[in-house]
Order: structure tokens, then C-alpha cells, then sequence
């Protein structure tokens, strides 16, 4: 079984519902990253506060009747390994001032929302600027405790840009497992990759544009900022425009040591019964349950009749 050998590792819950005095019982949902108190450039407070949420397992979860500090998600489906961006306000603009989370976090600002549920909680008060230490809860749609985390201003975001992140996605709730974001990403990471991440990913591309049957290649770069030496799988999945999902080359096992950074090159061939439109292909390091980091990459895909023959193009079956 692929394992991280972090110590700070929690098992998942079995048996009976737990009390809500109990530790969470972490089932694949997990708070993962709060903009409490957006950078005042932006406007108010009130239009830019989001919480984000990530399905850490294989399949897509529908959490309505799930409840964030109170406030209940409607119909709302969480990809697998993919997001849902809780928006204070997300274009129900309550005041009128054409301010609202919708406005700053899109595709023109790199925010690819195509990998995001993005619910609208018309500009419910989640508590996230009370005075002292304010704590997060997620509860599933039985009342039981899944996820929470506690913060105070001193660990940073305080108005100043920066979200706070999670290390790991199933961290404990410690301090210490929430940093705040960094740059270039210092208005947070709405949808995307941590970018304190203790496992961090960087993805690169030949090209944005590809045709049926042409090789698309993608080199992952793994770097283990932790002080725990991690294995796991790296897998390759591909969203189509209509946001369905599918792995397209097997995982690559990898083996990294504090500190250390390792590359992987993974090719896949576009096959010709393939939609045309924006693409995104998704790498995933995972333990044999969970995913830690999903890093996002999106390409065009095109026509023969769409797009000028690039020239030179490899073409040939999946190789690792």
C-alpha cells in the first residue's frame, strides 16, 4: 500500500457517528484553505470572503445539506480531487456596488473555475472577522463533525492579501498545518494547488493548442518542502468541456526524500473521438485513498480544419 510517512497523519473514523465534541471524522472533506479578510484594495470585506473546500478521494461527492459554520450548501457536486469555493457573495452583489467574489476570482485572473463548484451564500455572515481565535466547521448533511480549523489573526491574512492555506489537506488542526499563501498567488488559491502545499507540483507543457491524435506530453516536477520523506502515486487525469474526468496514463510511483525535488515526463494521445474545446489535465500525487496536491493545466483542443498543422508533431501510443 502506498504511503506518506507523515507523522502527522490521521486515521480515517469507522463505526457510529461520533458527538460533536469529538475529533472530526474525515471522510475524504476537508476545509482547505479561508480567505477571512480579503485585501482591502479589493473593496470590502463582505463581497471577497470565500471558504474552499476539496475532495480529497476518487469520486465526486454531492454535499447538499453539508453546513459551513451554519450556512446549508444547497445541490452542490464536489469533483473527485477537484473543489468547491464557498463566496460570501457570489454575484448576488447585495449592495449593488458590482463587487463580489465572482468579479476577481475567474479565468482572466487564473482562477480555473471549471475545476470549482462556486456556491453563492448571498452574503451570509460566517463569523470569519470576529475578534480572537474563530474556528471553521463542516458538518455532513447528518450533523456529524467532518472537518474544522481554528485560526487567529496572528498567523496571517489579516487583510493584507494572502488567504490561509492548508499544508495538507488532512492535516491536523493545528496552527501549524495553516500558513498563509504566498506569492505570486498573495490574493490565495481559489480552485487550484496550495501554494504551501508540504508536496508542491509544477507542471509544464509543449504548447497550449493540439489536435486528435497528436502527443500532448506534460513534465511534473514533485518537490517535498517537508521534513518526512513521502511516496506515492503520480496519475494524469483529463477534464473534458463538459467537465467529465477520466485517467489517461497509469500512475508513476515516486519516492522523495525531505528537500528533495524529483521531474517525471508522462505523454498521452489524444484520441480522435476526443471534444473539441479548453481542455484540462490534472496531475494528482496520491496515497492509496487520498490525493494531497492536484495541480491544473488547461489546453485548446482544435480541429484538423480548426488550426495550421504545427509540424514536427510525435505521434504514437501513451509512454512513461
Amino acid at each position: 500500500m502506498l504511503r506518506l510517512f507523515f507523522p502527522l497523519f490521521l486515521a480515517l473514523a469507522a463505526g457510529a457517528p461520533r458527538q460533536q465534541d469529538d475529533p472530526p471524522l474525515h471522510e475524504g472533506i476537508f476545509i482547505n484553505e479561508v480567505m477571512y479578510h480579503p485585501n482591502s484594495n479589493l473593496g470590502d470585506p463582505d463581497d471577497y470572503q470565500w471558504i474552499e473546500l476539496y475532495n480529497a478521494r476518487d469520486e465526486p461527492r454531492d454535499l447538499h445539506g453539508w453546513r459551513l459554520n451554519g450556512f446549508r450548501l444547497p445541490p452542490s457536486r464536489i469533483a473527485p480531487h477537484g473543489f468547491l469555493v464557498v463566496a460570501r457573495q457570489d454575484q448576488s452583489d447585495p449592495d449593488h456596488d458590482g463587487a463580489y467574489y465572482s468579479v476577481y476570482y475567474n479565468r482572466s485572473n487564473g482562477f480555473p473555475h471549471l475545476q470549482a463548484t462556486v456556491v453563492d451564500a448571498h452574503n451570509y455572515d460566517f463569523g470569519l472577522l470576529e475578534p480572537g481565535r474563530v474556528t471553521v466547521v463542516l458538518h455532513d448533511e447528518h450533523g456529524h463533525l467532518q472537518d474544522r480549523m481554528t485560526y487567529d489573526r496572528s498567523m496571517g491574512g489579516d487583510g493584507d492579501g494572502p488567504s490561509l492555506e492548508k499544508v495538507l489537506p488532512f492535516g491536523r488542526e493545528e496552527d501549524s498545518f495553516w500558513r498563509p499563501s504566498v506569492r505570486p498567488w498573495r490574493a490565495g488559491t481559489a480552485a487550484l494547488q496550495n501554494s504551501v502545499a508540504a508536496v508542491h507540483m509544477r507542471v509544464e507543457q509543449e504548447r497550449q493548442e493540439y489536435q486528435r491524435g497528436e502527443l500532448l506530453r506534460l513534465r511534473t516536477t514533485l518537490a517535498n518542502r517537508s521534513e518526512y520523506p513521502i511516496s506515492g502515486l503520480l496519475q494524469t487525469r483529463a477534464i473534458a468541456p463538459d467537465e467529465s474526468e477520466l485517467i489517461v496514463v497509469g500512475g508513476i510511483r515516486f519516492n522523495i526524500g525531505p528537500g528533495e525535488t524529483e521531474a517525471f515526463v508522462q505523454s498521452w494521445t489524444i484520441p480522435d473521438s476526443t471534444a473539441t474545446g479548453q481542455w484540462l489535465m490534472k496531475q494528482v500525487t496520491r496515497t492509496a485513498t487520498e490525493s494531497v496536491a492536484p495541480e491544473i493545466v488547461e489546453f485548446t483542443l482544435g480541429s484538423m480544419d480548426e488550426m495550421p498543422d504545427p509540424g514536427g508533431v510525435e505521434r504514437g501510443t501513451a509512454v512513461f
